[in-house]
């Protein structure tokens, strides 16, 4: 593939820095909330819409629904969640919150509306000025028609 723009690899090669970065700060949130990324992950996601089915809580956690199975049931252990069958259609089993879940969830999803250390280190219009870049990036995303839509992975 050719480089038209050498800013562009630059910006590539930094978003990898960053990454390295969320990563060490997913770890301290991991130890904080004593739940792995994805249990975190739907947690959140159940806060913001619940119950879900599997195969919605597997799409808001960008997982394979094989991969969320185990998530639930860990979250289920630790009396976070539970199943129960779907108001629709009895057949499906879909997820809700137990009181503690929501109470847990909620903390969740106040940690992550506080922006990663290294963007709150930005100004104010720096911080707005990255959000509209990220914005007009992401718009151009071919969107993935299996994803009916959710929050974009963390």
């Amino acid at each position: 593939m050719a480089r038209t723009d050498e800013a562009g690899g630059e910006a590539w090669e930094l978003s990898f820095a960053y990454f390295r970065e969320h990563r060490a700060y997913m770890t301290r949130l991991k130890q904080e909330f004593g739940l792995a990324p994805l249990e975190m992950h739907a947690l959140r996601a159940l806060v913001a819409e619940q119950p879900l089915t599997m195969a919605r809580l597997s799409q808001r956690i960008y997982s394979e629904n094989s991969n969320a199975t185990p998530v639930v049931d860990r979250l289920v252990a630790r009396g976070l969640v539970r199943r129960e069958p779907d108001a629709a259609d009895r057949r499906v089993v879909s997820i809700a919150l137990t009181p503690p879940g929501e109470k847990m969830g909620r903390r969740i999803a106040d940690a992550f509306r506080e922006p990663h250390p290294l963007i709150a280190a930005l100004s104010p219009a720096d911080q707005r000025a990255l959000r509209d870049l990220l914005t007009k990036m992401l718009a151009s995303a071919t969107p993935d028609p299996s994803d009916p839509g959710g929050d974009p992975p963390t």
